[in-house]
Order: C-alpha cells, then sequence, then structure tokens
C-alpha cells in the first residue's frame, strides 16, 4: 500500500510547482500515484512503503546538495515520471507541451504542431504581463517507468560525486562502492539509486558556480546556438563531436529553426543514423527524410504504432513481428505509400531511443552550446581547468610544422611568445593557449 504521508508529500510539490496546478498536471499525478498504488500491492515488487518512504527522505536530501542550474538529472524511465520531476530527480516535465506564468499561474496549452515547451515563441502573460514559460514534453506514462534497474539514476558533475559520496552514505549509514571512474550507488528501501559522472555537467556546473550564470532560463530557438552546433569544431560538445553527427544533419536536411528540430536531430542520430549506410539508401529511395513525419524515438514510434492499432509500448524494441502486423495492413489501405515509408523506416532502424534520453542529451549539449557561443573564454577556461583538454603530440607537432610554413612562406620570422600564440589559434575552443602546460609543451618541441 502506497503510504498516506507520501501522496502527502508529492501533492504538497504539485503545489510548490504549480500555482495554481492545471487539470492535466493535476489527472497526471493521479495516475502515476495509481499506477504507484497498483505497483506496491504486488507481493513481488521491492517498491513497498518503505522504498516511498526513502525515496522521500533521499530526496529532502539530495534538495540540498545539487545544484538546479547545472544538474540535469534522470535517465531509465524515470524521465517520463512526472512525480520524478516534482522530487527534484529530473528536470523532465513530462506534459503536453504548454505556457506557464510563474506569478500568477495562469497557463496555455501549446498549439498541437509543437513538440516541446522549449521551442514556444515568446509570450507575455495576458493576465499579469509578466513573460511566459514553455514547459513540457508529451512522455507517456507506462509500467517501465518503474523497473527497478532504471527508477533512480542521477547524472551528476566531478565536483558533486567528490563533495557528498561520502555524505550521502552517512546520511543512510550505508556503505558507498566507488569505482575509479567517478561513480556510486546506494540501495534505499530496496531500490538501487545510481550516481554517474558527467562530464558534461561539470563543466556547466564549473560556470555556473564560478560566474553566478543561469544557463537554465535560456532562449532555446537562438540561431547563433545552432550555428555553434553544426560549425566543424564542436569540442567540449562530446555528444555530438563525432563525424556521424555531420552526416546525420546532412541526410535529414533538416534547419535548426527551433529548438523542435534539434530534438528531432538529435534522437535522429543517437538512433537510426548509426545505420547510416541503409539510412541513405532509404532517403535516397524515398527522396528525402522527414523527421517531423518520422518518429525518431521509442515513446513517438509506439505512439504511431498505436494509430495503427499495434500497441508496442511494453515492448522495448520494435521487432519483426510489429514490421509483420504493418505489411498485413498495406492490404487493407488504398493510400499505402506512407504506411510503406514507416515500415522501410523501421526495417534499417537499429534502435530508437526513449523520449526523455533524447531530451536530457539535447539540452545538455544545448547548454554547452550556448556557453560556447556567449562565453568562450569561461567554457575554455573550464575544460582546462578540470583537465578535460587532450592534444596529442602529433596534432601539436603538426600545428607547428604548419604556423612555421606560413610564416616562411609570408617571409615572417616568429618568436616563441607568436609561435605558440598561433599554435593556439588552432586550437580555440579546445585549449587556452596561455595556460602554462600547454604552453611548456609546445616550448619543449620547439626547442
Amino acid at each position: 500500500m502506497l503510504p498516506y504521508a507520501y501522496k502527502k508529500f508529492v501533492n504538497q510539490k504539485v503545489k510548490n510547482a504549480f500555482i495554481l496546478p492545471t487539470d492535466f498536471v493535476t489527472k497526471r499525478v493521479e495516475d502515476e500515484l495509481a499506477l504507484l498504488e497498483g505497483e506496491s500491492k504486488n507481493n513481488q515488487s521491492d517498491r513497498t512503503g518503505n522504498y516511498w518512504r526513502a525515496q522521500s527522505l533521499f530526496t529532502s536530501l539530495l534538495a540540498k546538495r545539487v545544484n538546479k542550474n547545472a544538474v540535469i538529472s534522470g535517465y531509465g524511465y524515470n524521465g517520463n515520471m512526472l512525480i520524478s520531476y516534482l522530487l527534484g530527480l529530473s528536470e523532465i516535465l513530462p506534459l503536453p507541451p504548454f505556457y506557464y506564468c510563474d506569478q500568477c499561474g495562469h497557463h496555455e496549452l501549446a498549439p498541437e504542431a509543437y513538440l516541446s515547451g522549449y521551442a514556444l515563441p515568446a509570450k507575455l502573460c495576458p493576465s499579469c504581463n509578466t513573460k511566459l514559460r514553455g514547459l513540457g514534453i508529451d512522455i507517456p506514462l507506462h509500467e517501465n517507468s518503474l523497473k527497478k534497474s532504471s527508477s533512480v539514476g542521477l547524472r551528476v558533475s566531478k565536483a558533486f560525486l567528490k563533495k557528498n559520496h561520502l555524505d550521502v552514505a552517512g546520511s543512510f549509514k550505508s556503505k558507498i562502492e566507488r569505482r575509479e571512474h567517478q561513480s556510486f550507488s546506494l540501495t534505499i528501501g530496496g531500490a538501487t539509486v545510481e550516481f554517474s559522472e558527467s562530464l558534461e555537467l561539470s563543466i556547466i556546473e564549473k560556470i555556473v558556480n564560478e560566474n553566478s550564470m543561469n544557463i537554465i532560463d535560456i532562449d532555446y530557438n537562438d540561431p547563433f546556438v545552432f550555428e555553434t552546433i553544426l560549425v566543424p569544431n564542436r569540442f567540449g560538445l562530446a555528444f555530438i563531436a563525432t563525424s556521424l553527427f555531420d552526416k546525420a544533419y546532412r541526410l535529414t536536411h533538416q534547419p535548426l529553426k527551433n529548438f523542435d528540430d534539434f530534438i528531432r536531430l538529435m534522437g535522429f542520430y543517437l538512433g537510426p543514423s548509426s545505420n547510416i549506410e541503409k539510412m541513405e539508401a532509404y532517403a535516397k529511395k524515398h527522396q528525402g527524410l522527414d523527421l517531423v513525419h518520422l518518429p525518431t524515438n521509442s515513446d513517438d514510434a509506439n505512439k504511431r504504432l498505436l494509430n495503427y492499432g499495434i500497441d508496442n509500448h511494453h515492448a522495448g524494441t520494435i521487432d519483426n513481428s510489429v514490421i509483420n502486423k504493418l505489411i498485413e495492413l498495406t492490404n487493407d489501405r488504398e493510400n499505402k505509400e506512407e504506411l510503406r515509408q514507416l515500415i522501410d523506416y523501421l526495417k534499417i532502424t537499429m534502435y530508437l531511443e526513449r523520449k526523455s534520453t533524447v531530451l536530457v542529451k539535447a539540452l545538455l549539449v544545448y547548454r554547452l552550446a550556448y556557453l560556447k557561443t556567449y562565453h568562450l573564454d569561461l567554457f575554455t577556461h573550464a575544460i582546462d581547468q578540470l583537465g578535460y583538454s587532450k592534444v596529442s603530440q602529433i596534432e601539436l607537432k603538426t600545428a607547428i610544422n604548419q604556423v612555421k610554413q606560413i610564416a616562411k612562406t609570408a617571409n615572417r620570422e616568429l618568436g616563441t611568445e607568436e609561435l605558440i600564440k598561433e599554435v593556439g589559434k588552432k586550437f580555440v575552443g579546445y585549449v587556452n593557449w596561455q595556460n602554462e602546460t600547454f604552453r611548456k609543451r609546445i616550448e619543449d618541441l620547439i626547442r
């Protein structure tokens, strides 16, 4: 049985998050509590009252430790839960996109064309003239949200792990085994909470903490940030710093006009585009690849399948049985082309990420690109200070030779300082050329 105290705790979180809770917020919370209630009655379940009380204790502790401006948490299926958002375990708000006023509680559902609240254009509240916030991304609720392995998973910064792992352990009087790659897990009331280091969050947290900067309330439809994401030099944007991202972007012909476009591109890059050669053949056969009409994550794929009468929400993947059902449907339809395109697409799709995972990664990349666009010095310094910037000896030697050759062609003689500066320019956004370690490595090579 789900404890009354837990229900009261969650409902209080609703009131804290929303001045005037909307009907769709209230209904989603009721549905989730009912799902948890049913799960806690299952004799085979470890979702006992102790588990949910422990979650409340854990959340209260976590709220005091985590920098809200830096941490984007939540992986596995817990990003599908509104309760996870209310408790601070995830910043994903799994609701239809809507406008919300933090001052008076006014809200408006977004037009159906929008995928997420992040892509909504700026708008003022008609009641109090305050700038409205765009919130929500529609993610369905299903039983997989309660899987033990994915109930609570937090990606946090290196600094958080260093400062808090012993403190967290002491608070619960539990032993925490730390591994070399900066992660640890904690068992609470029968459920495992996993903490894993995120390079991206480490960079964001360092810049935010040292410069009192807000990286949450920013413009998510900034064309200059999209330019940073798409340029060849994407050091620091680790998720997309690969040639596959370039191929995926070129293949989709998807201009980044707003954040919805980026979510679709990220979903395609993380899943289907991994089978890039077959995707290229698909795009050629069907005269393009329209991500607005093709699913780029598992939630949207299952929603599309449900429109055809196929319920695949309980499955982890889309297998041949689903494809065969779709093929059977083509016999009864006059307009078969759209369905055939979907079948061809799903046949060569190796896997589809969950929408919550896609959104988390899209937010991380965008926020890093925002910092790199408008605060390049701080961005470069943070990477350097955290020890993430690496330039190989071969790269340095090549850059030095190139600089010397250019100077020789121009009949210029470069002193040590000028040479270091010119070499440093070749790694802008990668390392700070004024860094003593970097300078010494160049000096050692040119002696």
